[in-house]
């Protein structure tokens, strides 16, 4: 685990915690429910941790985060619908979670101060690109490995009505996708 802050962010022997990164599995299991009192936490990056809809529900608590990243586990459309409640979130990378489809895109559609958002392997689909029109701060949108993505009128559409956003990314690539902008 790699914890990082500022030593005069210590006051009173407090340790107020901003980024928090988990590639293990086991904290997932006993220790998301102690997270949700870190009301400083700004970034939050839990990789192959499986983290389900459950979990979110915990990670759900702590309004203060600017940054998520819960790649490979379980959440699904419930577990969107709770993360859009993480309104202060301006990157969210739910890649690698099968279980979300249109309808948590839709959930997380609500979050109007995102600047990357990334779906990738999910199993989102063009039809659900219409939900993002509304995301007025969207620079990056990442739908690597996402079937029923294509180059259709859905994605001419977003890019003219979002004109700060890169080109939505769609081809499959192997990795983590954290390179929202690749």
């Amino acid at each position: 685990m790699k914890v990082s802050m500022p030593s005069s962010e210590i006051p009173s022997g407090r340790l107020l915690l901003r980024v928090c990164e988990c590639n293990f599995t086991w904290f997932v299991r006993t220790g998301l429910w102690h997270l949700r009192n870190l009301t400083k936490l700004k970034s939050l990056d839990i990789f192959s941790g499986r983290v389900t809809d459950t979990g979110c529900a915990h990670i759900a608590k702590i309004t203060s985060l600017e940054s998520l990243e819960l790649c490979g586990g379980g959440v699904g459309d419930l577990g969107c619908n709770l993360l859009a409640y993480l309104e202060n979130l301006t990157s969210l990378n739910l890649s690698q979670n099968d279980r979300i489809t249109n309808r948590g895109a839709a959930a997380l559609a609500t979050l109007t101060k995102l600047k990357a958002l990334n779906l990738s392997n999910t199993r989102v689909t063009s039809a659900a690109l219409r939900f993002f029109t509304g995301l007025t701060n969207l620079q990056s949108l990442a739908l690597y490995g996402c079937r029923g993505i294509d180059d259709g009128i859905g994605l001419d559409t977003l890019q003219s009505t979002l004109p700060e956003m890169s080109s939505p990314k769609r081809r499959c690539r192997r990795g983590r996708n954290r390179g929202f902008g690749e």
